[in-house]
């Protein structure tokens, strides 16, 4: 199984990329830092730290990076094979990863599954605003079936730091993912 994931920071390496990893997918994240890219390519796995009554580290293996911007071929391809595409880039951005998702769906070979689509954004519908737009990409004379992808309304629980402190936690520090380059708090 493979998902494309959007969005390679704190929230796509150490929350979705995680869930998606440990549910036994092949991970492929997609994300315009050549720094985030670079570092993921660079290193076969990363970390995420989990704070608070019961810290833990998890180590992820088996994924791959794609640098959105550049490597547009390789993108498309990985969508177009992909089981999930998932997104963490903040509502605001959907509209710009929605190309390349419309790209990878009018790529899938005849008779292919459809592809299931979820935006993890911190947004009220977040997923229909993504369908929408990839819809209007669709729709923009691109080749391909529009009935190649399924939409999954939801969406990640509001992290709100410190607003209800427990014994043992930090002020406003819910998890830490690892890098090549240290780690990096969520908050």
């Amino acid at each position: 199984m493979k998902a494309v994931h959007f969005g390679a920071g704190n929230i796509g390496r150490g929350f979705v990329g995680l869930l998606l990893s440990n549910a036994g997918y092949d991970v492929v994240f997609a994300d315009v830092s050549d720094a985030l890219i670079e570092g993921l390519k660079n290193s076969e796995s990363y970390s995420v730290h989990e704070v608070g009554d019961d810290p833990r580290t998890t180590v992820v293996r088996g994924y791959s990076a794609l640098n959105s911007a550049t490597q547009a071929q390789e993108l498309t391809a990985a969508i177009a094979t992909a089981d999930v595409v998932t997104t963490a880039v903040g509502a605001h951005i959907l509209k710009f990863v929605a190309p390349a998702i419309a790209a990878g769906i009018a790529a899938r070979e005849a008779g292919a599954s459809p592809v299931a689509v979820m935006a993890c954004e911190n947004a009220i519908n977040g997923t229909d605003i993504l369908a929408a737009e990839v819809g209007k990409e669709l729709r923009r004379g691109r080749p391909g079936p529009t009935g190649h992808f399924r939409q999954h309304g939801g969406r990640p629980d509001r992290a709100e730091p410190g607003s209800q402190r427990r014994p043992g936690r930090h002020r406003g520090e819910l998890l830490r993912v690892g890098d090549p380059s240290g780690s990096v708090r969520w908050q």
